[in-house]
């Protein structure tokens, strides 16, 4: 049943306010003496005290302090000291914060953080707003951890912060000289990563110096930090394809995989990163700054897959039907159709495909994403003055070339288990694919190649007043931002010579190098089975002769016009916000903010589809769109201060998200499928999505324990109009029918829930017991699309795990700091299909692909074996979690797709400091 309104509590805070100084690794801690959220800034001014703690417990009590202050809903992670970010990546660290989840993606790298459920966030560096390549979103793994001062995820918004979170807004700080200390700072951190599943070791290093003095013309700071990390990979994913119905000779009407795939989705990357910040304050009213980042990524990589045709099997024996039959819509192929016959069919647990092809392939990559952001300005504070100027520059470019090659051969017979535990099995009797001799070519060549880059220029201004008494503040600000984006590339694709498995790989002279080795666990016992090799197929002269194999000229296609499209986007934006603060009764007083932010954005787009016609023709026809809004976007907030120890708040906000580029681009496109069994497909933009709108409402209760910690527990909800999904939906385009992925706006849809957390440092403990510390958050989320007839009405938006929580043990006592966290989120739906290609059971509505739950233990210790040198362990994933799909229907589990072995990683590494 689904609930109304969650009434309850949240929070997170310390009541002390740190002052982050780079001294040897401590942190000074002072009482607040702000009602604001701290700047770095005002952090550096504030007057130490005798108490002084480090490391990690130092990070969470500032964290927790930037929480109690904040106007808005904050949740902070800060760096324990330089170069040491909690976590080794970004986005690891994030899914620590109440709220945020995160999954696993195809490099075995944490990822793709999102805030109770939703990815539409806007990131920003050092307040600047940033992404990669086209899209809206940043790849928080192209920036590494080490360069990170301190990370703030807004679950509420304001006025002053820059429009285009739905879900929230996650902001970025590097390292800025004038928060270390006076003098010279220099730090460097090299750690070896192990992977237990590719078996190699990696290395990641970072090195930072900076020198902060005062000269005869003012305080000075300058800083530069440069890191790289290396990386290798290997994901191994066994997964029972497409569903299918067949009706067999002694056994009756079957449901199984038209195939068994396995994938090995492997490779090494290499990450630059470097940046720069320069600070001069003249006086104390007066500074200017500037600073620039360049993060870059280098990837090469491959899917190699195996693959079982089942379909393709003279016969089936062996058949182990469960007692999972229900009636099926069927049609002529065996798999989906809106109009096929219906019969009655029984879910296979295990059979034994006679006769049958077997394919191996290579999907070869080689990406390349750069990052550049570059920034300045100046700002004034004197007296009850506040002023803040900013221009940037953004620039991201990615590119990916892509070849793939696909090889196979008949084989006698293999065994299959589709649901073992939730994995699929399949044994080829006496591994015919480990043998490289006797493969031939097999169905097409798929060689591509696609480029993204865009340019942000921003000028913004924010400016405050000290007015004092009830109407404590008067802010106001405006931001001018201009984003062009292009993308383009060209695909192109050739028939096997002679025809699917028709001709051997040995009639041509494609060298020794050809053919290489990988291997999937679940797939005939882990064995190697043989593939073409990734850097043959990288390499432009062994294009060249595959491409002749395929009947296609040498050399690389033009880009062309139906792969590609433009962008120019101006937004306008302007705001004014008043602060408040009302004293009530002795400790008892109310402050908070009220204010809106209008924005307007102008957009015009351009792109091309190629459409085939009925004679199977095929034309580029140009599109173009231009598009304007504007939205006001209010918000309010209040906080109830009961004391020192106790306060209570409530906020509302009003947030846009803009869809992304490639979801707004006119251009359409269909590919006519070359198989029997693989429908017709094609994808589209939508020129006509409206920007996704939340109402967005906190209520939080918090207490503090001082320095020892806080307990804490919150409401929340955002109703949410025109929420943006992807659709798979039946088209018929001149006469013939295709699978078209199309987003589309959802009319309305709700999510609400609550949070609760806390954080207790045990140091009234006697002796070695009083360095232990405990940590736990957990959030519910509630989600439901409430369009009326909408397809998906009543069902929960894709991404939201109902349950998400954390719990952590700490310890930092004589030199040694330790931690050890578990992260668990349970079940959540990835992706419609409702009008995919899986045969289904009749009226079973909406078909999603649904993720199991999942959990994972990390852990980590670092001992300080001097006042200069720390020793580091970290391991990640030490319960070997597992990532797995199914498909779904009515939240029903019907058989088991993916089965993906996330990697269980070991790090050590040094950390100096002087």
């Amino acid at each position: 049943m689904r609930t109304s309104w969650l009434l309850s509590v949240s929070a997170l805070s310390v009541v002390v306010a740190p002052v982050a100084r780079a001294q040897s690794g401590t942190v000074d801690l002072v009482p607040p003496t702000s009602q604001d959220a701290p700047s770095a800034e005002a952090a550096e001014a504030a007057p130490a005290q005798d108490i002084v703690i480090v490391g990690q417990r130092a990070s969470l009590v500032q964290a927790a302090d930037i929480k109690q202050r904040a106007d808005q809903v904050v949740d902070s992670i800060v760096a324990d000291d330089i170069g040491k970010f909690p976590d080794t990546s970004v986005a690891s660290a994030l899914q620590r914060i109440p709220g945020v989840q995160v999954a696993v993606n195809s490099r075995n790298e944490v990822g793709g953080p999102i805030i109770r459920g939703l990815d539409d966030i806007l990131t920003t560096l050092n307040g600047r707003e940033v992404f990669t390549g086209a899209g809206r979103g940043f790849a928080f793994e192209d920036l590494p951890a080490e360069a990170l001062a301190q990370a703030d995820v807004y679950k509420s918004s304001s006025a002053d912060l820059i429009e285009g979170g739905v879900a929230g807004v996650v902001n970025l700080n590097l390292q800025k000289p004038l928060r270390l200390k006076a003098g010279t700072t220099l730090a460097a951190n090299v750690r070896a990563i192990y992977g237990e599943r590719v078996g190699r070791t990696s290395i990641t290093a970072n090195v930072l110096a900076a020198h902060h003095w005062d000269g005869a013309g003012g305080e000075f700071g300058v800083l530069v930090n440069a890191s790289v990390r290396q990386y290798q990979y290997s994901r191994q994913t066994p997964f029972n394809d497409n569903l299918l119905a067949r009706n067999i000779p002694g056994v009756g009407g079957v449901i199984l995989p038209a195939a068994q795939t396995g994938l090995n989705a492997n490779g090494h990357y290499t990450r630059p990163q470097g940046n720069f910040a320069l600070q001069w304050k003249p006086s104390v009213e007066l500074e200017f700054y500037i600073d620039g980042l360049y993060a870059g990524d280098r990837t090469t990589r491959a899917d190699n897959y195996i693959l079982y045709d089942n379909v393709s099997a003279q016969s089936m024996t062996n058949v182990d039907l469960s007692d999972d039959c229900s009636d099926y819509q069927v049609g002529g192929n065996g798999f989906y159709s809106p109009t096929g016959s219906v019969g009655r069919y029984c879910v296979a647990r295990g059979f034994t495909a006679n006769n049958l092809n077997a394919l191996t392939a290579t999907e070869a990559h080689r990406n390349r994403t750069d990052n550049y952001q570059l920034g300045g300005g100046v700002k004034y504070d004197s007296g009850r003055l506040h002023l803040m100027a900013d221009l940037s520059w953004v620039r991201s470019v990615t590119s990916d070339e892509g070849f793939r090659v696909l090889i196979g051969k008949p084989i006698a017979s293999v065994t299959v288990r589709t649901n073992e535990g939730g994995q699929p099995l399949a044994d080829a009797v006496g591994l015919p694919l480990a043998d490289p001799s006797d493969f031939r070519f097999t169905y097409g060549l798929d060689d591509s190649f696609s480029r993204a880059a865009a340019t942000l220029k921003a000028a913004r201004f924010d400016a405050r007043y000290d007015v004092g008494g009830i109407v404590d503040e008067l802010q106001f600000g405006g931001r001018i931002a201009e984003r062009k984006a292009e993308v383009s590339g060209y695909y192109q694709g050739g028939g096997a010579p002679g025809g699917a498995f028709a001709t051997p790989i040995s009639n041509y002279d494609l060298g020794s190098g050809f053919l290489g080795a990988s291997s999937v666990a679940g797939f005939d016992g882990g064995a190697t089975f043989s593939v073409p090799r990734t850097d043959y197929l990288l390499e432009a002269a062994n294009q060249d002769v595959i491409r002749a194999v395929y009947g296609l000229p040498a050399g690389r296609p033009v880009d062309q016009a139906e792969r590609g499209y433009s962008v120019r986007e101006r937004t306008y934006a302007a705001y004014g916000q008043v602060r408040y603060d009302v004293p009530i009764s002795g400790a008892l007083s109310l402050d908070g903010l009220v204010g809106v932010r209008f924005t307007k954005t102008d957009r015009d787009i351009a792109g091309a589809g190629r459409v085939f016609d009925d004679a199977g023709g095929s034309s580029v026809v140009a599109v173009a769109r231009s598009t304007s809004d504007s939205d006001f976007l209010p918000n309010a907030s209040a906080r109830l201060k009961i004391g020192s120890d106790l306060q209570a708040r409530v906020t509302y906000a009003k947030a846009i998200s803009r869809p992304g580029f490639g979801s707004l681009n006119p251009g359409i496109n269909y590919t006519l499928s070359t198989s029997d069994y693989i429908l017709n497909s094609g994808s589209a933009g939508n020129p006509d999505l409206r920007p996704q709108k939340s109402d967005s409402y906190d209520a939080t209760l918090e207490y503090y324990l001082g320095r020892r910690g806080y307990l804490a527990l919150g409401a929340y909800r955002k109703n949410i109009t025109d929420r943006v999904v992807g659709q798979v939906a039946r088209e018929t385009i001149a006469g013939i029918e295709y699978n078209i992925n199309r987003p589309r706006n959802v009319g309305s849809a709700t999510l609400q829930g609550i949070e609760a957390s806390g954080q207790v440092f045990l140091d009234f403990l006697p002796g070695a017991f009083g360095g232990l510390g405990v940590f736990a958050n957990y959030t519910y989320a509630d989600s439901e699309v409430t369009t009326p007839g909408d397809t998906l009405e009543g069902y929960a938006l894709t991404g939201v795990s109902k349950n998400n929580y954390n719990v952590g043990l700490l310890y930092e006592k004589f030199g040694l700091s330790a931690r050890a966290v578990y992260n668990w989120r349970s079940a959540y739906n990835l992706y419609e299909q409702t009008q995919g290609q899986d045969v289904r059971p009749v009226d079973t509505g909406v078909y999603f692909t649904r993720a199991q739950p999942q959990g994972r233990l990390d852990a980590s210790i670092n001992y300080d074996v001097g006042p200069n040198m720390t020793i580091t362990f970290d391991g990640l994933n030490l319960t070997g979690a597992k990532t797995r799909t199914f498909r779904s229907y009515q939240d029903e589990v019907l058989v088991p797709r993916d089965y993906s072995y996330d990697e269980r990683s070991f790090l050590i590494g040094v950390r100096l400091r002087y």
